[in-house]
């Protein structure tokens, strides 16, 4: 039985063709809309850089940071022998290290983090690092993976009944292959997360991330922590693509792989870029 219902105190929505302005356009557009990167910093800061592969596939040959960790301003230096849980996130599939170890996957591929007092000092402590690899082969093409076997996930078949003997007796066969030049988009985009340790082992971590609650989810993990000792705050990002959701994890993931020993010998935040 059809029955009618009467929507009462809703507003007239949009037509098609009718402009709408962005809840924050007038904020963009007058250059008051607030940033992470316009965040008073609070006092004792440190800021990290990440030091990221040179080779595109390979094994790690010599690992030397002395020059790094003594740096100006350095204030410590954190490898995947500092994770002391799981050494791999991801937002759906954990099977991304936090720091590579031994073997590199691809170029700039994070290795290790430096929190200096500044940027700047934290940039420079970076580029000292004494870093040589055996270099392997990359694999370069889908079809070169396919025969490799090498698989981002492993294959997943869906059939129902005999579906080889359908093809076999099909009256209509036809076979070939098509190549599409498209590809997934190359995320040249800034990413940042501001952490500042609260009381009682907590912490307040501003990210711009498209995802607050799996950003929440991937610090805890990193740090063992639950659920109610971590908050996020994304108030903008500068899209709102795919990106925005995972890449930004590896920020908040960086900005607190640090530790907590840091804290609890100064009040510190941490900024990633």
């Amino acid at each position: 039985m059809n029955q009618s219902i009467e929507l009462k105190g809703l507003k007239a929505s949009a037509k098609a063709g009718q402009s709408i302005p962005h809840e924050s356009a007038h904020l963009h557009v007058t250059g008051q809309a607030t940033y992470i990167d316009d965040l008073p910093e609070l006092e004792n800061t440190l800021h990290l850089a990440v030091g990221f592969s040179q080779c595109a596939k390979g094994k790690i040959t010599q690992f030397d940071l002395n020059a790094v960790r003594q740096a100006d301003g350095v204030y410590a230096v954190y490898t995947a022998d500092d994770v002391t849980i799981e050494n791999n996130w991801g937002p759906i599939v954990k099977d991304d290290p936090i720091f590579a170890k031994d073997q590199v996957e691809f170029y700039g591929q994070a290795l290790f983090v430096v929190a200096a007092r500044t940027y700047q000092q934290a940039r420079r402590a970076v580029r000292l690092a004494k870093i040589e690899y055996a270099p392997e082969t990359p694999i370069l093409s889908i079809q070169e993976a396919i025969e490799k076997q090498s698989w981002v996930l492993p294959p997943v078949d869906f059939s129902h009944g005999e579906v080889e003997q359908a093809f076999q007796t099909a009256p209509h066969q036809l076979s070939g292959s098509i190549e599409l030049g498209g590809q997934e988009h190359f995320y040249l985009e800034g990413q940042i997360s501001y952490a500042v340790p609260q009381e009682d082992q907590t912490l307040k971590v501003y990210c711009s991330t498209q995802h607050p609650t799996e950003m929440q989810l991937l610090i805890c993990h990193s740090l063992g922590y639950h659920m109610h000792q971590v908050s996020v705050e994304a108030r903008r990002m500068g899209g709102g693509l795919w990106r925005e959701r995972v890449a930004v994890g590896t920020m908040g993931l960086y900005c607190l792989s640090c530790g907590t020993e840091i804290w609890s010998s100064m009040q510190t935040s941490f900024r990633p870029r």
